[in-house]
């Protein structure tokens, strides 16, 4: 059997399980349903044989005392005809005194405990089957007194005057077997195509969903990861489909990762290439024109600045490539304290106010009347600070200013950091990319601009580190203004 259903399809398994089912449901419960209605059937019958018996004693009783053999011969002879039955009459010493048959060789049928066992006052019911017939003996003993049998049902040797012995076949109840044998029979001739049409059905329903499974696998395995398992049903079979749906899912969203970062990957890889090509080119050219001493000393001086200025740029590059990658991979943890804001803006403005100075910058840095306290890190917050107005300088023209200040949002449970600029501004259409990796509004990467295209990388990074979001709102011409949010369950007011 296992070897027939290696191969087959779901839904013929379940035809054939089904089959199977009904098969050995049939087996096991059709000859205990056939015992259960011949022992039912039986029963009445023996009900019937002892109503008959119980009369044919009462009216025997007054022959019986009187020991008139003739009467109880004729009541023997009729009763027998009217019951269709086998009668015998037996005296208080068990010797058959009248019979329904013409010959007393019938009275083998009695046992001779049986008898005595009715003599004594008891009942025996007796069912003897043959070759040929089966039927069922009822003997009874006659008494005089009845009242005294109802209330005492064993009787002293005295009070009994014989017994009564009645057999009937029960050829009825082979009638009856048979045609239950014979309804149990059309009843599955009959039913048999509609279980198995109903198998087939429900096979279908069943093995349907897994079908659709096989044909998404197949379509996803070709490239269409859009396919999916339609299926609505709250039973298992429904939240497997559902399951089968979110592993495509995952397993597309893993895909979709995978190809992300390949295509990040190459982006690096591009775009560090590119920043260090350009300075090393620099270097290469210049250390060649030094080795062949074709320099004046002026020259060779202003060559050698150009390229500390590039190596300082490259040592910066690198700095800030570990850091990123420190941040990004979890190496680094933040190291949580308590300050307030007035502190990191004090520090904002006396790390900053020198450069101001020597750029001809106003950097005008608001603190707030009533500080928030903070729990964050600080040296991190140090770091985007830094950053941010590393490219406000950067951009920020001579003569012109820059706001450092922060609002607390209350509604919104958060406290916000503003840096604003009045540079050149962000084109509306790159603002969504400054947050990236190596991204310069300035597409000619010109080495004027001293940048290593990671900082806001750094600050993003950082600011998520303590549950926080950075935005940008920038537009030519009007200067830009950075800011970032932290969440206020990392942040306590002072008591005012």
């Amino acid at each position: 059997m296992k070897r027939f259903l290696k191969n087959k399809k779901l839904s013929v398994k379940i035809i054939f399980s089904y089959l199977i089912l009904i098969s050995l449901t049939f087996t096991l419960l059709y000859p205990i349903f056939f015992k259960l209605s011949q022992k039912y059937f039986i029963s009445l019958e023996g009900l019937e044989i002892a109503s008959q018996a119980n009369k044919i004693r009462s009216l025997i009783k007054e022959p019986l005392i009187q020991n008139d053999l003739v009467e109880l011969a004729h009541l023997v002879k009729t009763l027998s005809f009217t019951y269709e039955s086998q009668i015998w009459l037996i005296d208080r010493q068990g010797n058959t005194i009248a019979s329904s048959e013409n010959s007393e060789n019938n009275t083998h049928k009695l046992k001779i405990d049986e008898i005595n066992s009715v003599l004594s006052g008891n009942i025996v019911t007796q069912q003897i089957s043959g070759p040929e017939s089966r039927s069922l003996t009822y003997i009874v003993p006659v008494i005089g007194n009845e009242d005294l049998f109802e209330t005492n049902y064993k009787l002293y040797n005295e009070q009994i005057l014989g017994a009564v012995a009645i057999n009937v076949p029960l050829g009825k109840l082979n009638i009856i077997m048979t045609n239950i044998v014979r309804f149990c029979l059309y009843a599955i001739i009959i039913s048999a195509p509609l279980a198995i049409l109903a198998g087939i059905i429900m096979s279908k329903i069943i093995s349907r969903p897994f079908e659709k499974m096989n044909q998404v696998a197949l379509e996803i395995s070709r490239g269409n990861f859009h396919k999916r398992v339609d299926f609505e049903d709250g039973g298992e079979i429904g939240q497997l489909a559902n399951t089968f749906n979110f592993a495509i899912s995952k397993v597309v969203e893993s895909l979709k990762e995978k190809e992300t970062l390949v295509k990040l990957r190459n982006e690096f890889i591009s775009n560090v290439s590119h920043e260090f090509r350009s300075p090393l080119t620099s270097l290469r050219g210049f250390l060649e024109l030094i080795k062949d001493k074709k320099l004046n000393p002026q020259e060779e001086t202003q060559y050698i600045n150009i390229m500390l200025e590039d190596t300082c740029h490259l040592n910066r590059l690198v700095d800030d490539l570990l850091y990123l990658s420190s941040l990004q991979s979890g190496q680094i943890e933040l190291k949580l304290s308590r300050f307030d804001t007035t502190q990191l803006l004090s520090w904002v403005e006396n790390h900053y106010s020198f450069l101001a100075s020597e750029k001809d910058i106003a950097l005008e840095v608001i603190k707030s009347k009533h500080p928030t306290e903070l729990y964050a890190d600080r040296d991190r917050l140090h770091q985007v600070f830094i950053n941010l107005l590393d490219n406000a300088f950067r951009y920020t023209p001579k003569g012109n200013n820059i706001k450092v200040f922060s609002r607390l949002t209350e509604k919104e449970n958060k406290i916000v950091f503003y840096i604003q600029d009045t540079g050149k501004g962000i084109p509306q259409d790159q603002l969504e990319f400054i947050w990236e990796r190596f991204y310069k509004v300035d597409p000619a990467r010109t080495r004027n601009d001293n940048g290593t295209g990671i900082g806001l990388s750094i600050v993003k990074q950082i600011v998520e580190m303590h549950s926080g979001e950075v935005f940008v709102n920038s537009s030519p011409g009007d200067g830009t203004i950075f800011g970032f949010s932290l969440p206020l369950n990392k942040a306590k007011l002072h008591s005012r």
